[in-house]
């Protein structure tokens, strides 16, 4: 959660959300290469964001759990706790359901018979609700997280939401949901007839933005090797020599000249750094480069021969890759 529950900064923090999602993803880089998306691609991006969802949800109710246990052993909650709470709740409801309910029906769509034309799927769609803004909230919200790369984002919406049927109503449903803060607050304030206390308004409107912590960075290395069956594996080197395989880090044989192709997230730990690139070129040689919150970082060092020995593993130029927000 924001440092203050207004809409506006819900809003930044969706789009924030959004776009380190969204950015580094395959669908993503399927719309910049001028591909088309893979469907079963948006349904596991949108499994991703359901599973995002249901962690933060996860984490919130384990807060709520703790103040119930000092509640129910006598203890008070202070007027902080309780606006607290009731934004949690709000978050919980308005803006983390939505994706988590997404994330239901992507699961229900694959074990229909009929897959998304299931009368039963279709209801569970129209049913997750939403506002409608499309495509002008999206943009504001980019607008309120600073996120450069908004137009290139508001392009793989739009695919998605061709591609894939419960895509805009669920960023709708959760856009509407961050829009609403306002007015829960406005109400939690009336139920307590405190609306107009001078305190109150101080800690709703802070003097301004809570400085934005610095992401850690890492310094690696993208690593290929030939293999026995002619696909190319992709991985990332650190200092020290550990390596970090992604599940999904094979480059076809046949893969087409020209056409980028991503890999799965490359973590450490709980941070997420982005996705492996390459591409195979009309000389034979291979294009390397990682893909980090929607920003392409080229190292210097990124082409692979196209006489590569089998087995052995080559190293592109060093760079330096911040932790995407989780």
């Amino acid at each position: 959660l924001p440092a203050d529950p207004s809409s506006g900064s819900l809003l930044a923090t969706v789009g924030a959300g959004h776009a380190a999602l969204v950015g580094s993803s395959g669908p993503a880089a399927s719309v910049a290469a001028g591909e088309a998306i893979n469907p079963v691609a948006a349904e596991e991006l949108l499994l991703t964001a359901a599973s995002l969802a249901s962690g933060r949800f996860a984490s919130l109710a384990s807060s709520w759990s703790a103040l119930l246990e000092r509640i129910e052993e006598g203890g008070a909650l202070g007027f902080g706790e309780a606006l607290s709470l009731q934004s949690e709740l709000s978050f919980a409801e308005t803006v983390l359901a939505p994706g988590a309910t997404a994330g239901r029906i992507v699961v229900a769509a694959r074990e229909a018979a009929t897959g998304w034309d299931d009368p039963v799927v279709r209801a569970m769609i129209a049913g997750l609700g939403s506002c409608g803004g499309g495509e002008v909230d999206l943009a504001d919200a980019l607008e309120a997280a600073e996120q450069a790369a908004a137009a290139e984002l508001l392009v793989v919406d739009t695919e998605m939401r061709a591609v894939l049927p419960v895509w805009g109503t669920a960023v709708d449903s959760t856009l509407c949901g961050a829009a609403a803060a306002d007015a829960a607050n406005a109400r939690f304030l009336e139920r307590l007839a405190l609306e107009d206390s001078e305190e109150l308004r101080e800690l709703l409107t802070p003097e301004g933005p809570a400085p934005e912590p610095e992401p850690p960075s890492y310094h690696l290395r993208v690593i290929a090797r030939l293999g026995g069956d002619g696909r190319i594996e992709f991985g990332a080197e650190f200092g020290g020599g550990s390596q970090i395989l992604p599940d999904v880090r094979y480059l076809r044989a046949d893969a087409p000249a020209g056409a980028w192709r991503v890999t799965s997230e490359v973590r450490v730990g709980e941070d997420p750094l982005g996705r492996i690139r390459a591409r195979r070129l009309a000389d034979g040689r291979i294009e390397m480069g990682f893909e980090s919150g929607g920003e392409v970082i080229l190292p210097d060092v990124r082409f692979l021969p196209a006489d590569l020995p089998a087995g052995i593993w080559f190293r592109g130029g060093e760079i330096e890759v911040p932790a995407a927000p989780g």
